[in-house]
Formats: C-alpha cells, structure tokens, sequence
C-alpha cells in the first residue's frame, strides 16, 4: 500500500502552535458587530484567539493559517483547513489537543506576568525552522494518519 506524503504546511501549523504564536482561549465577539457571541476564532496579528464551543482544532487550524500563510483568501484557507483537518489520524488530532492545551496554560501564566500585544514583527521561514524542533514525531511521518 503506498504511503501518503504527509503535507509540510501540517508541520508548520503544528509548530506555530506548539512554539511561535500567542493563543488564547473564550469567548469571542465578532469586531464588525459585538452583539455576534459566536465567532469561532479570531487571527489578530501573531495572537491567535478560539472560541472553545465549535470545532476547537478546527478553528484553531483555520486561524493559524491565516497568521502563517496571510496572502490566502478566506476561501483558500477554508480549503486548507479542510484537507489538513482530514489527513490527521485520530492520534494526531489528540496530540494537537494535548500540544494546545500546553500552550493555553503556559499563556495564561504568561498573561499573569504581561499583557499580550496584538501586533508583533512579521515572522520569516527563519522563525519557521527554528519552532520545526517542537513538532512531536506523529507529525514527522510519511503516513497520512489512520490505520495503513
């Protein structure tokens, strides 16, 4: 049976979430009309906001997307999303939850000592190679996720 390629922006979001960005989890307004509770996430310069209600790795896919790969349409990163959320095994998306949740609590001890800054410097692929080392080996295989 013939392996599939495992798609390298999976890594790059992996990394992103598990080392470079800012996340924060809760209720989130909708900026054009503050009465909408129900936006899932929120891309705000490198700070990444979900609303834990919908689809949690979904949305938190989606909005890293749109921070690493910001020349995407909605439409294009809807897309993405999609074929990435599909090609990740049941243990890849636990490892993603786990690596996630790491991340909100480091952010909110984080938040305890400073404010989270809405804008920061634009990261390169320089930044990209440096987070690489914090990607678990689940996302470093061949196989497309499942069982073969």
């Amino acid at each position: 049976m013939k392996r599939a390629k495992r798609d390298p922006l999976l890594l790059e979001v992996v990394a992103w979430v598990a080392a470079k960005g800012r996340i924060s989890e809760g209720w989130k307004a909708d900026p054009e009309d503050p009465r909408n509770l129900w936006l899932q996430g929120l891309a705000c310069g490198h700070t990444v906001h979900v609303n834990p209600l919908p689809d949690t790795l979904d949305t938190l896919i989606h909005e890293v997307l749109h921070v690493i790969r910001p020349h995407y349409t909605e439409i294009g990163v809807r897309r993405r999303t999609s074929q990435l959320m599909r090609q990740m095994g049941e243990g890849e998306l636990l490892t993603l939850w786990r690596i996630y949740q790491e991340r909100l609590k480091r952010e909110k001890r984080r938040r305890k000592r400073a404010p989270i800054p809405t804008a920061g410097p634009r990261l390169g692929p320089a930044a990209n190679e440096s987070a690489s080392a914090a990607v678990p080996a689940v996302f470093r295989g061949t196989t497309g996720g499942g069982s073969d």
